[in-house]
Formats: C-alpha cells, structure tokens, sequence
C-alpha cells in the first residue's frame, strides 16, 4: 500500500521522491494482478492456443472469433475522425469559431497528431485486452539555443540631450527567448501496461483521479538533452522490453541505450501545493537509477490562468490531465473494466474445444475394415492395405464373406446444437449480431421479430458509438487547449467564407483566444454508405428548400457537398429575372370554329399569336361545309 500522508514523516510528503514511489509501487502492484489476463487476450486475438498441453501435442482447434468480433466493432464504434464543432461561451468568441473550428480539425488529421492511428490503436486495447484506452496529449517545442526577441524600445542612451524640447531618439529593446527549431503537437496511445492509476481510484471519470502516470522507455541520447539525466544515471540496455504482446517480446532485443522513467501529472489541490483552483495540474518526472527528481514537483507548462474582471480565475490552456483514459465499461468501485475479449472469453474457449474434439472425432472415425484370418493370405491383406487405385485382387471364394467394412459413429447433432448455444452467447456479449458481422442469420425468424432484435442491438451499440466520441471530444478541447497556449507563429487555415467557398486565412492564438463548447457533428465518425447519404440529403433538401427562415444557397452548398460535388458549382449571383409572361387559359367551342361566324377571325387570331396555324384549306372545306348545310343538305 501506498505510504499515508502525514507530516511527521517527511518521507511521506508529496515533494519527495519516496512519496511518489510508495504511489507507484501500489498502483503496479494493482496492475500486475490483471497483465497474465491481458496477455492471454492478444494471444487468442492471435488465434494461439493457452493450453500448454494442447500446444505440446498441436493438435487444438483455436477458433478466432475473437479477431473477428474485435475487428468488426472496431470499426462499428469509430469508423472515421469525426468534425468537431464549436459554440462560443460568450458573444465576443463568435469571430473566433469558424477559423479555430477550421484550425482544430486540421490538427486532429493525418498533418496533425493523425487522431484515426491514435483511436485505431487505443479502441484495440479497450475491446481486446485490458478494457482501457490510454492516451497522452502534449506539446513539445525542440529548443536550439536563444535567439533575440525585440519587446519594446526605449531612449538612446548615447543620444545628446534633449535641445528645445526635442524629442530623444528610442531605440529597441531585446530579450533572448529559446530559440524554437520545430514544435510537436502529439496525442499518442500509451500501453495500458504503462499506465499507473491510484490504487484507491475506484471511478470512470479518470480526469477527477489525484494523479495519473505513465511509464516510458527513452533513447539516452533523448534523455540527456532533455537534462533528464546525467552520463553516470544507469542505461537499461540490456534489459528485457516489455510490453502486453508476448510473441513479440520474446524476440525483442535492445538495440541502443535506453533510459526508463514514469512521468507523473497530479491535481495541486489535492496534495496543498499552494494551488487553491481545483483544475491546477502539477507534474514531476522519476528516472530509474535516479535517486532525485529528473523533473522537480512544479505546476504543470501546458496551463496558464488569467483573471477576468469579477476575479474569477479561467485556465488558459489544457483543461484536465494530459493522461487521457477511458474505461470500455464501467464495474461497480474498480478503476480495470473487463474488455469484450474477457467477458467472452470462456465461451470462445468453450468452443474451440467443442471443435477441436469434433476434429479428434473425425479423425478416429476413419473407415475400418475387418477381414478373415482363416480365408485371407498376407498377400492379400497387404493389396488392400496398399489400395492402389484400379488395382485387381484375388479372393478364394466370396469377398464379401472374408472381407467387411466395420460400422462408424456418426457425428452427434449435439455437437452442432452446443456450436450454435455458444455463437448466440458470444453474440449477446459482444451485442454484435449476423446483421453487425455481415452474415445470414441462419434462424427462421419474421420480419417484426428481426426488426426488434436489431433495434435491441443497434440500442446497445449506438450508447457506445456516443461513450467513445464523447471520450474523443473531451480530448479534442484538451487538444485545442494546448493549441490556443502556444500557437504563437501566423500560420494560414482553409476557412469557408461568405460564399461558402474556401479559403485562406491567417491565425495565431489571438486569433482563436476565448472560451468554447466542444462537440461532434452527430454520425460523422461511423460509416454511412452513399445511397443512404445521398438520400439524407436530398430529403433534408426537399424538406427545407421552401422554408422562408433558411438560407437556400447555403443549403445547395451542403447538398452538393453531401453528393461529392465541388461549392463552386452554386452561383449565387445571378442575372436579373424578368416578369414571368402571362399566361393565357382559352376555352374553344366548337361553334366558335364556323369560319362564317364572325369571331372566328378573333379566334384564329389569338391562336396564330400563339404560335396555332390554321391552314386555309381547312377554312374553304368548312365553308363548303356549312353552306351545304344550310342549304339542306347531307355533308359527305
């Protein structure tokens, strides 16, 4: 256990290394107890049996569905990097939004800290072995020396004094700063083997833990121009590495001297180091072989805070620890959820023994025949056993009464039923059904009872999908954070003007400066296939074309970004649009087309206006017509 806290025993003081020792010593010893169970995960991920015996003798099935299953829901949970989205906390932040919105996820991308390699790695662990997703985010200048930085001016001190009220010349005034050659802003996984949580931290919120750590494994050469250590500190070179993949460890060798540490972030105000804000973080560094600090306790340099005019402290920078942890799931009072591959880890095994006596039964299953040794010579029996094909072999009277295939056992329909029990518990377990995996159901089962079991699982698996994105967020503000601390060079980011057409704009962190909410576009990190995309879309379009309240050209914007084609397609100046012509609605009787009735040349006038011709000849039939009429006769 941890040593108490007193302040008679200065060991126990929280500025000592021994302090932070006793912490450590207890948070591994926590963590040992659960590294044979992590190992064991990635190696049936692996596909290897665990079974020395079965290893011995190789003959175990080992099914991997723990592959599978771990592959499917890690893409199902985060299948991209989602847009973030901010909102101003007050009206002065609102010119911020849209360039620290652009800013932001261009640093999350693959030019950034490439968040998707990040989440790729750390969603594996949570599902596969430890059922935790450490991350670490940081800034890290490289510093080559100083350079001379002007902060101002003053008088010329070898100017002549002032004559007639003339004004002395200034001259500028120079600080030497460090000298920064390139700058690393980084979000990386950690090995849940690395990572150290008080052993009394019992909660799934791990920002509100004392203090986090994270052991490292450093190049010497790192080590020392960090002014970590000296050249007598101890090199760990020949040490064995470590690490949750045991295949691979055994085959590891060191290759350069290393140095090993644990880095170490802590709530201030948990330990009285002067610090009453309760988001004031502080940070040391321990090196083995070391008997001092390599980093003094001391407030942490990624924070900064600033007062406003109420007096009211805002932290200006990383808000929360850089050691950024999220739980699978949460167990009642325990710090070490259980990962998919744990809780279905009997059943796997269960099944890859049904299996693997399926196969031993098969094998000794082979067809056996029996034959008479009063009838059958050696000769005979030794053609048979041979068997080659087309081959002739004599008996002494009837075969079929010296020679006779001997019964077999057919394969029990119990080995089939117990194959199926275990694939539906696996399936509860994982909430990852044949419509998840992109198999055919093999049950009979109808549509309403179908629809309510997907609905079951898509419940279940849509609260992950937002446990995980709000896990990604939390981290993206602690990223922006960082960002808005330290981006003091003008750079350019690609923001969408007016006109909804990009654009490049410079920015540095008074550009950005403010207070935001954080938050994701909703589904932008799992898939969508394209029909179902563009329909979205397109019904969204038709919906809100005609709403009066909307701007139409910004919907066009987003409907042709939704189908893949380029903004500069809408033009939102057009030409000026004359009055619509007037329509003309005509109603035609057919007495009104009597060429001997007056209107009729009204009515062949507002036809051929109209673009209707009349020809002539069917003027003088229709004369000819009505005047035969007339005169009593019969029209042909």
């Amino acid at each position: 256990m941890a040593r108490p806290l007193t302040l008679s025993d200065p060991a126990a003081a929280p500025t000592t290394p021994d302090f932070w020792r006793a912490q450590l010593k207890a948070a591994h010893d926590k963590r040992q107890t659960y590294l044979d169970q992590w190992r064991g995960n990635i190696q049936r991920y692996l596909a290897k049996t665990l079974s020395r015996d079965a290893l011995t003798r190789g003959d175990q099935i080992v099914v991997p569905l723990d592959y599978a299953n771990t592959e499917q829901k890690k893409a199902l949970l985060f299948f991209k990097v989602p847009e973030v989205q901010l909102s101003p906390k007050r009206p002065a932040y609102d010119q911020a939004v849209p360039v620290f919105q652009a800013v932001l996820n261009h640093y999350l991308g693959r030019h950034g800290v490439d968040a998707r390699t990040m989440m790729n790695e750390a969603l594996f662990d949570a599902i596969c072995p430890s059922g935790l997703a450490v991350t670490m985010l940081g800034y890290e200048p490289t510093v080559d020396g100083a350079r001379p930085v002007q902060v101002g001016t003053q008088p010329d001190p070898t100017a002549a004094p002032s004559v007639l009220g003339l004004s002395v010349p200034q001259v500028p005034v120079y600080e030497q700063v460090p000298n920064i050659i390139a700058e690393d802003y980084y979000w990386v996984r950690v090995s849940p083997e690395k990572a150290g949580i008080p052993a009394d931290f019992h909660g799934s919120d791990y920002d509100l833990s004392p203090w986090l750590s994270v052991d490292f494994e450093m190049d010497h050469a790192v080590a020392k121009r960090k002014r970590w250590i000296t050249d007598d500190t101890p090199v760990s070179g020949d040490a064995q590495p470590t690490g949750l993949n045991e295949t691979e460890n055994q085959h590891s060798e060191p290759t350069r001297p290393k140095v090993t540490g644990t880095m170490i972030f802590y709530r201030m105000a948990h330990f009285d180091f002067g610090q009453p804000h309760p988001d004031a973080f502080g940070w040391c560094v321990l090196i083995d072989g070391r008997e001092d600090f390599a980093v003094k306790p001391s407030p942490s340099p990624w924070q900064k805070f600033v007062p406003d005019e109420t007096g009211k402290i805002h932290v200006i920078g990383m808000k929360g620890n850089p050691i950024h942890i999220h739980g699978a799931r949460y167990v009642s009072d325990s710090a070490y959820p259980p990962s998919d591959v744990t809780m279905g880890r009997a059943q796997v095994e269960e099944l890859s023994k049904g299996r693997t006596q399926m196969i031993q039964q098969r094998d000794r299953n082979v067809t056996l025949r029996g034959y008479d040794r009063t009838r059958v010579d050696k000769d005979t029996v030794a053609k048979i056993e041979k068997g080659e094909i087309q081959s002739l072999i004599g008996f002494e009277g009837n075969p079929q009464e010296q020679l006779v295939s001997l019964g077999t056992a057919n394969m029990s329909r119990e080995n089939f039923e117990f194959d199926r029990i275990i694939k539906q518990d696996l399936q509860s377990i994982w909430r990852l059904g044949a419509n998840q995996r992109g198999q055919e159901d093999e049950t009979t089962k109808t549509a309403t009872e179908a629809s309510i079991m997907q609905g079951a699982s898509d419940t279940a698996l849509a609260y992950e999908q937002d446990q995980w994105l709000d896990w990604f967020v939390r981290g993206a503000e602690k990223l922006g954070g960082l960002i808005q601390l330290f981006a003091d060079e003008a750079d350019y980011v690609e923001v969408l003007g007016e006109d909804g057409l990009p654009t490049l704009q410079a920015w540095d962190k008074t550009t950005i400066a403010g207070e935001f909410v954080f938050t994701a576009i909703p589904d932008t990190s799992i898939r969508q296939d394209a029909f179902t995309k563009r329909k979205r879309a397109l019904d969204f379009f038709n919906l809100m074309a005609n709403e009066p309240h909307i701007d139409r050209g910004e919907l066009v914007r987003d409907l042709l970004r939704d189908l893949g084609k380029s903004p500069k397609l809408f033009k939102a100046d057009l030409p000026a649009k004359g009055p619509e012509p007037m329509r003309l609605q005509l109603t035609i009787r057919s007495e009104s087309l009597n060429p001997a009735l007056p209107e009729f040349n009204v009515l062949k006038a507002v036809l051929e206006q109209s673009g209707i011709q009349i020809p002539d000849s069917a003027i003088t039939t229709g004369l000819a017509l009505q005047s035969k009429i007339d005169g009593g006769g019969m029209a042909d």
